[in-house]
């Protein structure tokens, strides 16, 4: 490809193991931190994409193993690919669900969790927004590497049809569940105001959206999806459902963030980011539940 974006990956590895040779040192790295998918939304289907996922970080390790010697390999930390319009397209969070199951397979590849609860700026994050994921990203790699602590987001495991009811189980980091509002570029979307709280049911024979009446947190790690009408055994259930791909659902982690959301009228921040809610105060660092596609009964995940 031109230009060659992989290739300052061995060329920048070879640099650092030369500048640390030169001061006597031994060289290791120890994370690999992996931002993309957005592109790859529409066209690029569940198995080429985790295909290429599996090629491109395998190279990846080869790559970085060759230059720094290091005997074992390193962890690659990624977020989740925005769903944005995911379901109004015609492979719905397809790249979202292949890099959770690549996570799940693999030792050395962590899914830090979604994007879509920080503050953006059209498609992309604002400077508070990239700050904030950062912190996550410190947060969880800190977990791994020296905790020696694993790490899952806030996903799901299993699915249940009970009458017009679909029963979802989760792996939450730090139960208990709870509904949060997070905010759609610089608006704040309270969980007040969505019933459906970012969820949706479809039947896939024919595309049909069922009616979400509302949904609960019945337990300290399950939810309860109610419909109006009752969803067949084929149904599914869309996590990520809204036009930019969020949800209101979230765990309950205190984890104290090291910065604070900061603004300056005076620097190239857009008016609409000076939000009195969060100015000043330690950015929030919940984790918040991925964006998903799964058969609404039945449904199995192991960890």
């Amino acid at each position: 490809a031109s230009p060659n974006y992989y290739g300052q990956i061995p060329t920048v590895t070879a640099q650092f193991v030369s500048l640390e040779s030169a001061e006597g040192r031994t060289s290791e790295v120890s994370a690999v931190v992996f931002f993309q998918g957005e592109n790859d939304r529409t066209g690029t289907g569940f198995d080429e994409y985790k295909t290429l996922l599996a090629q491109y970080w395998s190279d990846i390790k080869a790559d970085v193993m060759a230059a720094t010697g290091q005997e074992f390999p390193p962890t690659l930390f990624m977020y989740q690919t925005s769903a944005t319009g995911s379901f109004t397209t015609d492979d719905p969070i397809l790249v979202g669900m292949a890099q959770m199951e690549f996570a799940d397979e693999n030792d050395d590849v962590v899914m830090v969790g979604p994007v879509y609860p920080y503050v953006q700026r059209s498609i992309h994050l604002s400077c508070n927004g990239y700050r904030q994921v950062g912190e996550k990203f410190a947060e969880v790699s800190a977990r791994w590497l020296l905790d020696q602590k694993r790490f899952t987001p806030l996903s799901p495991l299993w699915t249940k049809i009970v009458g017009k009811t679909i029963y979802v189980g989760f792996h939450v980091p730090v139960p208990p569940l709870r509904f949060e509002g997070y905010y759609e570029w610089t608006n704040y979307v309270s969980a007040e105001s969505s019933p459906s709280k970012g969820f949706a049911v479809y039947e896939p024979s024919d595309g049909s959206q069922l009616t979400v009446e509302g949904v609960e947190i019945v337990s300290d790690t399950i939810i309860a999806i109610t419909c109006n009408e009752t969803p067949s055994q084929e149904a599914h259930v869309v996590a990520g459902a809204t036009s930019v791909g969020a949800l209101n659902l979230c765990d309950s982690s205190t984890y104290a963030a090291d910065g604070d959301y900061f603004y300056s009228a005076s620097g190239a921040q857009e008016a609409g980011e000076n939000i009195a809610a969060l100015v000043d105060k330690p950015y929030q660092q919940q984790n918040w539940c991925i964006a998903f596609d799964v058969p609404a009964n039945n449904f199995e995940r192991g960890l």
